[in-house]
């Protein structure tokens, strides 16, 4: 026989598990989509070039944003 708690935190860790694969799903979806066209991406010479973000990103609009990594 088991206990209510226990029975409670299982149905707690299925449901936070099951969030996380949605989350992860969702995720992977945003990943594959293509950038909006007013965003460059850059990994410039002599820099590492991490598989999971850029080192450089350019946002061009009415003006000119650039955010560095670290």
């Amino acid at each position: 026989m088991t206990d209510s708690s226990d029975t409670s935190r299982r149905d707690f860790v299925a449901a936070g598990v099951t969030v996380a694969a949605v989350a992860g799903t969702a995720s992977g979806a945003r990943a594959q989509a293509q950038p909006p066209s007013n965003l460059r991406f850059a990994n410039p010479p002599g820099m590492s070039k991490p598989p999971s973000y850029s080192q450089v990103v350019e946002v061009t609009g009415p003006g000119c944003t650039v955010y560095l990594a670290g």
